[in-house]
Order: C-alpha cells, then sequence, then structure tokens
C-alpha cells in the first residue's frame, strides 16, 4: 500500500479543546499498518518545566513509563523554554513509530497532549 501524509491539526477538531480533541477524518484510512510521528508543533505554557509531552490517541498506548498510568503513544521531547514552541521532527529526535497488526481502517482518531504535571504528580 503506498504511504499516506496525514496532517492533524487541532483546530480541525470535532469535539473537545486544544489538549484533547477529537478528528473525523474525511475518506478513512484502509489497512493502516504503521505510522509515524513527523512532525508536531506544541505551545509550552509559561511556567511549563515538563522534560517532554505525551502524546496519547485511539491507537493506543505504545510507550509507558515505570510509575503505572504514565502511557502515550508517542513522547514529544521539550526542545524550548516555557513561553516558547517546541517542534519535534522525524529527524532531530528518536523514531516515533506505532505499528498495527493486522492492519486496521481508521476513520476517527481522538489525541490527547498531557505533560507528567497533568498526570496528576508535578514534575521533579
Amino acid at each position: 500500500m503506498p504511504h499516506q501524509l496525514l496532517i492533524i491539526d487541532s483546530r480541525d477538531r470535532a469535539a473537545g479543546g486544544v489538549n484533547d480533541f477529537f478528528v473525523n477524518l474525511r475518506g478513512a484510512v484502509r489497512d493502516l499498518t504503521s505510522v509515524r510521528l513527523l512532525y508536531a508543533d506544541i505551545p509550552s505554557p509559561d511556567g511549563d518545566t515538563s522534560p517532554y509531552y505525551m502524546v496519547s490517541t485511539s491507537l493506543g498506548s505504545h510507550v509507558r513509563g515505570a510509575v503505572e498510568g504514565k502511557a502515550a503513544t508517542f513522547i514529544v521531547p521539550r526542545t524550548a523554554a516555557s513561553g516558547n514552541r517546541t517542534f519535534h521532527s522525524q529527524g532531530s529526535q528518536f523514531p516515533a513509530v506505532v505499528y498495527e497488526s493486522p492492519g486496521r481502517t481508521l476513520s476517527d482518531l481522538a489525541v490527547s497532549v498531557r505533560t507528567r504535571r497533568r498526570y496528576g504528580r508535578p514534575d521533579g
């Protein structure tokens, strides 16, 4: 199957806010066997000191922390000071890939962007 590029922007959400949202995909993606995070642009609020962002999706949890409940689909390392934007690109950090077996059809996607602090435990 040919590769497809899918851009997910919180402004295209069907429901939710900028950190937790749901998008409907026009034209389902069929026989999905892998998803790679190529690029992310995440604003870092003033006072945010988290070392990384946990991006969870309805694709499931493929990255987990040592503490139960700290799981995500992708991890985006923080690259900017608080008040600035963090940019992630495929070549700048470790590869972020999710594999599906067997392939599946994707017609909607839930996305949540979290920091460790928003999971209920202060950074540190």
